[in-house]
């Protein structure tokens, strides 16, 4: 991995952090995008970039609702199986 790429994931990271820690939804959900987009450029395969892009696009409404979750999609499993140990998903 490049270190210029390495610089911008991990500002990425920290402003998806930030932005967690003040529940602000909309701001993490752009850092998480943000993210993953230098992951997926830095292929160099524009084509599956695009790809990928779209499909992060269709997902973009449950993001939105795991960020707006303290914690996202795992703590919400988790709290769930601690509730219902035989719930699915519990691990």
């Amino acid at each position: 991995m490049a270190p210029a790429l390495l610089v911008r994931l991990r500002a990425q990271q920290a402003e998806l952090v930030r932005a967690r820690r003040a529940n602000d939804a909309g701001r993490a959900t752009a850092a998480d995008g943000a993210f993953h987009r230098c992951l997926w450029e830095a292929s160099g395969l524009p084509q599956t970039t695009q790809l990928l892009q779209n499909l992060w696009d269709r997902g973009e409404y449950y993001r939105i609702i795991m960020h707006a979750r303290r914690g996202g999609f795992a703590r919400e499993s988790l709290r769930r199986a601690r509730k219902d140990p035989e719930s699915p998903g519990s691990p």
